[in-house]
């Protein structure tokens, strides 16, 4: 579904790579998250998915399509983005023009588009805010119309560039439990840009990048065995993998990395037990 062919960036020609020969690939339905630190890349790599940039060197190909002039648009359909600010992707009065302006800018029927808002709504729980005025929700609700915007444009990936940032710990639980939502219910794929290892655990697979170059590609269970080297490449481990290598520090039997608190809670139970 997305490919990235020994793909180099540069913001100015004279300036160092932002990316540098970085090749890799996702497969349709998977969710994927690009991990680093503030100048790592993960932001230009999201932007170059859906051609808001173009490489300086190499390709980026999204479901068999090279981005070029010719094709960007085309590309702009698969490949929906959700960022950091919601508040930056509002346009209309109410909720309800907001979903709609996408819809109204591609020329979907009205009886369609009508469909569309609902439907996209419903998938974000947001149905019964639909007259509202997005500005005066909470953070984890402007987001949640942000997405519902994407969705109604129906496109093949959702790639989320920092959307959780900005948002208090309710807010950001109620957008990662709508991706999990939407990759389980919908098999769309999703790309989540974040520095934040609790939000990658959700992930089916890990890419960090550090300096511009993939510095590790697996499982978010196995990036986690890393512990305090990850901090070597700007990435905080999480507080479950902070108390897992103490245990372990300390000979207790912990049998495997943690992703979240129950996992930890569940292994802790267990070795109460078995004394």
């Amino acid at each position: 579904m997305i490919q990235f062919d020994q793909v180099s960036y540069q913001y100015k020609s004279n300036s160092p790579y932002v990316l540098n020969d970085v090749n890799l690939s996702i497969d349709e339905g998977e969710w994927v998250s690009i991990l680093g630190q503030n100048g790592s890349g993960k932001s230009t790599a999201a932007k170059l998915l859906n051609g808001l940039l173009r490489p300086v060197e190499g390709r980026v190909i999204i479901d068999d399509t090279e981005i070029t002039d010719d094709t960007v648009y085309q590309v702009r359909r698969h490949v929906g983005m959700v960022f950091q600010n919601p508040e930056n992707q509002f346009v209309g009065t109410t909720v309800l023009d907001d979903v709609a302006f996408g819809l109204e800018n591609i020329g979907v029927p009205r009886e369609e588009m009508i469909k569309r808002i609902d439907e996209s709504l419903k998938q974000v729980d947001m149905l019964e805010y639909k007259n509202h005025e997005p500005t005066k929700l909470s953070g984890g609700q402007k987001q949640r119309i942000a997405i519902a915007s994407v969705l109604a444009m129906r496109p093949e990936i959702i790639v989320f560039d920092e959307a959780t940032s900005m948002l208090d710990p309710i807010g950001k639980k109620e957008i990662i439990e709508t991706m999990r939502y939407l990759h389980e219910q919908y098999n769309l794929t999703i790309i989540t840009i974040t520095h934040d290892l609790n939000e990658a655990a959700y992930s089916d697979r890990v890419i960090t990048l550090h300096n511009g170059s993939i510095w590790f590609q697996g499982t978010p269970r196995h990036l986690f065995q890393y512990g305090e080297k990850l901090e070597e490449v700007g990435l905080e481990p999480t507080l479950i993998t902070k108390v897992y290598h103490s245990l372990k520090r300390e000979s207790f039997a912990v049998k495997e990395e943690p992703l979240h608190f129950k996992e930890l809670v569940d292994e802790l139970w267990t070795l109460y037990l078995k004394t």
